[in-house]
């Protein structure tokens, strides 16, 4: 731990004091004062708990996330500075020179968004929107849209990359390297975030780098929330370090790759998935999946067997509609349930015409 983060531990312990303090912080008081046009000393009279306290008074003035000032303004970036910070949660507070009890202080999480997209302007800025006040690096991975996503992107402040579509999983990764910060929240285009869930993450201090975060899934079908079924009980892994954990490099329903020893975290609230917005866009999206997961299937030497092509998709649809109460999200639990089972059907169809042709791919 550095020289910096040792002293502020001391200060904050009552162990050092404010004028001691000031000796080896003066250059980052300079940088400051040159933003804030604040005078240095000024500024440490003004604010006398800025070593513990004043990131965040500095936010206020600079009108910058403070974990963006410190790590751009104060240090060279450092993937660690972020853990000493958040060390400084389990110290006690002194104030006016008494000792006070443990004092919760979170520094804001430095975490980018990564979103792949094509042709998504219709929902891509409601995402873009749920995810203001959350970071300031957001990052979208687009892959030849002609509809206006990326304008649409750029004035909701994202970056945007533009490159030919490599699969899911390469594709996300592109986005991943990409991004400023080391934790990612990988979001589809149709994704938005609640309340909950962004206070969530903005108050989580992320020390642990092995950590993974599950987040909790609200699908929407043509506007319906469902409750029910398949769709009614969704979470997936969205949140984590990329230093340990990456995409697989598959074409279709790629998987998060993480070391043994992750740590598996549930944070409260909800990722909001306005997935489908009109039936025959649904089953031309169902279909391509179908294709992708075939030839998927076809090289990892799976079979389409007349069970798989016939009895999955039947004890699917029992399971989704019956078994999981998919039934009392009305006429939209049929569909779904419906649906998912003909998506099964039309998978292990495909990889038996491609075991029957020999073929490395169906024609599209």
């Amino acid at each position: 731990m550095g020289k910096f983060q040792i002293n502020l531990i001391s200060l904050a312990e009552g162990r050092c004091s404010l004028a001691a303090a000031e000796s080896f912080t003066w250059p980052l008081l300079e940088r400051i004062a040159r933003i804030t046009r604040i005078r240095c000393s000024t500024f440490v009279t003004l604010h006398s708990s800025f070593l513990y306290h004043g990131l965040e008074r500095i936010a206020r003035i600079t009108q910058i996330r403070y974990s963006t000032f410190v790590t751009r303004h104060c240090f060279a970036p450092d993937s660690t500075f972020n853990f000493h910070l958040s060390t400084l949660n389990s110290y006690p507070t002194t104030v006016n020179g008494q000792r006070t009890s443990k004092k919760k202080v979170f520094f804001a999480p430095m975490v980018s968004v990564v979103i792949i997209a094509k042709n998504e302007a219709h929902i891509i800025g409601k995402t873009l929107q749920s995810l203001q006040g959350l970071t300031d690096d957001m990052v979208v991975v687009d892959n030849g849209s002609t509809d206006g996503t990326q304008d649409i992107c750029r004035q909701q402040g994202a970056r945007v990359i533009e490159t030919v579509w490599q699969g899911y999983g390469p594709t996300k990764n592109i986005g991943i390297q990409a991004a400023q910060y080391n934790w990612i929240l990988s979001l589809d285009a149709d994704e938005a975030i609640d309340a909950k869930l962004k206070a969530a993450i903005k108050n989580h201090p992320f020390t642990n780098e092995n950590e993974i975060f599950n987040l909790v899934f609200k699908n929407f079908f043509c506007g319906k929330w469902l409750k029910y079924g398949e769709w009614g009980t969704d979470s997936h892994i969205r949140l984590f370090n990329r230093t340990v954990v990456h995409w697989d490099t598959a074409a279709v329903h790629e998987q998060l790759q993480f070391p043994p020893q992750a740590k598996l975290v549930t944070l409260p609230g909800y990722v909001l998935h306005y997935t489908v917005h009109n039936l025959e866009q649904y089953r031309q999206k169902m279909d391509r999946y179908a294709r992708l997961n075939a030839q998927k299937y076809f090289e990892q030497g799976k079979k389409g067997a007349f069970v798989k092509r016939w009895l999955s998709p039947l004890f699917g649809f029992v399971a989704n509609y019956i078994f999981k109460l998919g039934f009392l999200d009305g006429k939209e639990g049929w569909i779904t349930a419906m649906a998912t089972a003909r998506y099964t059907h039309q998978k292990y169809s495909y990889l038996h015409q491609l075991q029957q042709q020999g073929a490395s791919q169906i024609e599209r």
